[in-house]
Order: C-alpha cells, then structure tokens, then sequence
C-alpha cells in the first residue's frame, strides 16, 4: 500500500529517525566488538597481528570520532537531519578498515574478503530503505571493495575474486528483495497509523458534535459522566411560529434542509458567543452558557447571540421551507440546573431543571423578533437596551412571572442599524474588547470567557 502523497513528506522524516535511530544501534554495537576482534586476529593471524592492530586502532579511532559527532547530533535533535550522511561516513569508515586489513592478508583470497559481507548484512538488515535507496550504498561498498583489492594486491587470483563477486552479487541480490519487503512493511504500517488516525479524529468530531469537549473527556476518560449541579447558568431557547403547520404542507426534504442550514448558522452564532449547542427538538434550539466553566456575564451572552440570530435570520436571507421568513421566538432564563449523561446507547449531554423548563415557557410566550426573559434579569445593562414590558403572564408549573421582551440594542451601543449586533463600546462595557476577540473560521470575532 503507497503512502498517499499528502503524508508523504511525514513519512520520509520518520524513515530519517528510523535511519537514525538504526546507525547508532550499529555503531555502538561495533564497541563491544572492536576489542574483541583483537583477540581473533592474535589468535587466527599472529604474523599479521601488528599490521592488523595498527589499522584496528586507527579505524577503531575513527569510528570513536563518528560516535561522538553522531551523539552530539543527538542531543540537537539534528541526527534525523543528517542520518544519510552519517550512513554513507559510517559505511566508508568500515570499508576502509577491510579493505587495509584484506590486503594485509592477501587480497580477496583473505577471509576478511568474506567478513565484508557482514557490512551487507548489517545495511540490509537495519536500514529502512527501499532497493533504490540501498542500491548506490551497496555498490560502492562492493566496487571500492573489489577495486581497491584488484589494484593493490600483488598476485591476482582471479578465481577468489569470482568467488567473491559471486557471495557479493548473491547477497546483494537477497538483500534488495529483504528491502523491498521490508519498505512496504513499514509503508503499510505507516498507511494503516494514518487510517487509525482519521477515524479516530472523525469519532472524536462525532463525538464532538453531541457532547462539550470537557464531557467528551471524561466519558473517554472514565467511561462515565459524574451528574453535576451547575448553580448558574442561561439557557436559550428558540421556536419558530406556525412550523407544525408548515411541515404538513411541504416537502420532508425541503423543511430538512431549511432547518439545516438556519440551525448551522445558529451553532456559528452560539460558538461565538462562548455557548453551549445543547440540543434540538424538532424546530425548537437549546444552547446554554456557563454550564461548563465560570461565565459570570452568560445571560447577557445568550440575549445577544439571541439578537444575532434574528440579524442572521433577516440579513443572511434563511427562510423557511416555502420560501417566506421565518417567524421566530427566543426567550432566555438563567438559575441552577442538574447536568449528566443518562443512558448507554444514543447518549446526549441534558441539563434537567425548572431553569430550563421557565427557558422554554418563554420562548413560546415572546413575540415574534424579540427576546424574552424575567423582568429585572438584566441588571444594569437593561438601559442598553429597547425593551417593552410584557406584565405579568402565567408560566406552568411556576405560576406569575413578570415577563420584559428585549427588542433590540440602544443606537448607541448598537453596530447596525437593526440593532441586533452590539457595538464595540458595548463590547468593551462587558469585557470584550479587541483583546478578549479571537477569530473564526468565518472571519468573524469570537467573544471568549
């Protein structure tokens, strides 16, 4: 399986770590045996045994060098950088030390002829490159071999050079195939990391798009959700007049997609704004601020997403499914809620309390292009806004509630003629001012905790 081409630069860095990673192994292995081979030089060749020391102490410095440099190359993070140069440094170092020490012996008759072909193994053997990358490396280790010997050995035996270009070409010719099989090893692996990956990351957006991240966590985490008493928050609640009338007399698809994008550009909108999407239920859309970390100002932040999404609904063009405007109520309520996951399959991220049920009363209790919440809930900033005073109108379950519908921002402290969208000396009334603004994949501000 290739490795598709926009991970291709990916997977040629790791190839350098590996390559790395792989010649360091191979030259600190040879410290342990460097010494030891004097040992089999006394022992198999005594009269050669000071020639032989001399070129062993000499490549044996050398390659002392090599791990030095290649060491201090890895505490830079620069050895992946340099690994080819290091490989092809290591592998002229150690043809040096057969070469002087064949010719010490007699040329290709010598048997340190054949123990060069464990510089073969070793290149097959460890290196993560494909054929044509070993090619090259393995021809000059073989040519410099039989070239050098060729050139300086007094008695030519052409029948031990046969021989030797025979053991060389063979295992050159295994080592290739070992190569090839082992490159696309590693480039299956790598594809099949890749894969994981993107479905994990597609799992985690899926996840992502039911559940806050924090939520999300520590189902991962945990396996379950502990419930939790969020003492407060806002909700939001939308609904959009005479809709159960207008899905008995239009397409499934067109109300479908309809809702499709005018919940989308809400989900925009609530972002923004450092809200929660909770959920939709049929026309009906619930988000909610506060509920996961500290957000002292989240009433203020769900009327004024509130606002925008009636700026969105009247400037963007969103319309219903029979092409007219769509008529929609918002109401706001802020107070302590129950928050937890129930279930096992199908699970959703719910909030459970009379806040959310008063939140929802209202959104059907408003009139139509206007923000409903409880008289008095906002505060100080309620000046800021063109308000009119709906009086007291009942609410199931909770009796008399005072009721005040936000119509717009002030001029003043509006940014359009509409009023929907807040001006900056009103953002910087509540905090949020160029330095508390991040921007979003619309080019549009994001107004952060």
């Amino acid at each position: 399986m290739a490795v598709p081409a926009e991970f291709a630069a990916e997977f040629r860095r790791e190839k350098d770590v590996r390559t790395a990673r792989a010649i360091w192994v191979v030259a600190l292995i040879t410290v342990p045996l460097w010494p030891l081979s004097f040992w089999i030089d006394w022992i198999a060749f005594p009269e050669h045994f000071g020639p032989l020391t001399l070129a062993r102490a000499v490549v044996g410095a050398a390659l002392g060098g090599f791990l030095l440099v290649q060491w201090s190359l890895r505490r830079q993070g620069r050895d992946a950088r340099h690994c080819r140069t290091l490989v092809w440094a290591f592998v002229a170092v150690v043809s040096a030390y057969f070469d002087v020490c064949s010719l010490i012996l007699g040329g290709a008759e010598s048997d340190y002829a054949r123990a060069f072909l464990l510089l073969f193994f070793v290149l097959f053997a460890t290196l993560p490159w494909t054929p044509v990358e070993m090619a090259p490396l393995v021809a000059f280790s073989g040519v410099q071999f039989l070239g050098v010997n060729l050139a300086f050995d007094p008695e030519v035996n052409w029948r031990s050079y046969v021989v030797v270009l025979y053991l060389f070409s063979a295992v050159t010719f295994i080592g290739l195939f070992w190569a090839a099989a082992n490159h696309r090893l590693l480039e299956d692996e790598f594809t099949g990391r890749k894969d994981l990956e993107r479905e994990r990351q597609r799992s985690e957006s899926l996840l992502l798009n039911i559940l806050p991240r924090e939520i999300a966590d520590e189902l991962k985490a945990r396996g379950r959700v502990e419930a939790r008493l969020i003492p407060s928050c806002s909700i939001l609640f939308t609904d959009f007049v005479g809709f159960t009338t207008l899905a008995g007399r239009v397409p499934p698809a067109d109300l479908v997609r309809a809702l499709d994008a005018t919940f989308t550009r809400f989900d925009e909108i609530v972002s923004r704004w450092g809200l929660e999407r909770m959920k939709t239920i049929g026309d009906a859309y619930m988000a909610a601020g506060g509920i996961l970390a500290a957000q002292p100002d989240h009433l203020i932040r769900c009327v004024l997403a509130g606002l925008e999404m009636y700026h969105a609904l009247e400037a963007e063009g969103l319309t219903a499914a029979d092409g007219a405007c769509w008529r929609m109520r918002v109401g706001v309520h802020s107070g302590p809620v129950v928050a937890g996951i129930v279930g096992q399959k199908k699970f959703a991220f719910d909030l459970w309390g009379d806040t959310v049920n008063v939140a929802s009363r209202l959104s059907d209790l408003g009139e139509p292009g206007t923000v409903a919440v409880v008289t008095g809930a906002l505060g100080d900033l309620a000046g800021r806004f063109e308000v009119v005073d709906r009086g007291t109108v009942p609410v199931r379950g909770k009796g008399e509630i005072r009721v005040t519908q936000v119509l717009r921002l002030k001029p003043e402290h509006a940014a359009d003629p509409s009023g929907r969208l807040p001006g900056a000396s009103f953002l910087d009334s509540m905090g949020l001012g160029a330095s508390s603004v991040t921007p979003t994949p619309r080019g549009e501000p994001a107004y952060n905790s």
